[in-house]
């Protein structure tokens, strides 16, 4: 709630359902190994009818997954700068992927059940801690699936990736 009156800014840090934030968990490895761990957990999710989210830190990134994955997945990769941007979100609002390729713009307002959340190259600059928070955010946001897991893989742990894990368990504690 904001007060412009008074000067007043009241910030919420529980979900409305009361359940805490997911804390992220680290993998780091070389790219090869954070590709591998990626396609092992995406089967393991789908195999217990979960969705999942990878966040990629660039559109060429995003296209070197997809390639490699919408052979075997239900999966879209979705950008800002895409063809067909209304068209996909509407599928993707209506649940028709369940792997989703994502640079940051779906890092908010959208809501999947049951999501899991993968952060590839975390260590890249475009994921900042805030933007870490946000993303971390989208799994565990309804009532019937409170919890997720998010992973933050990287070749190397960053300082936005530490104050970010560090910020969120102290959310939680609040």
């Amino acid at each position: 709630e904001l007060d412009l009156k008074n000067n007043k800014v009241f910030t919420l840090f529980k979900r409305y359902h009361n359940n805490p934030l997911p804390v992220p968990k680290l993998f780091v490895g070389f790219n090869f190994l954070l590709f591998l761990f990626i396609l092992k957990k995406v089967r393991d999710y789908l195999k217990d009818n979960k969705n999942v989210f990878i966040f990629v830190p660039s559109i060429k990134e995003g296209e070197k997954l997809f390639k490699k994955f919408q052979k075997k997945f239900r999966c879209i990769f979705v950008f800002s700068s895409m063809q067909n941007k209304e068209e996909v979100m509407r599928e993707v609002r209506a649940k028709k992927y369940n792997v989703i390729i994502t640079t940051t713009i779906l890092e908010r307002g959208v809501t999947y059940k049951n999501l899991q959340v993968l952060v590839y190259k975390a260590n890249k600059f475009i994921f900042n801690k805030e933007t870490l928070i946000q993303i971390a955010g989208r799994a565990g946001r309804t009532v019937d699936y409170p919890d997720g897991d998010v992973y933050f893989l990287a070749t190397s742990i960053t300082k936005n990736m530490k104050e970010a894990i560090k910020e969120i368990k102290k959310y939680n504690d609040m």
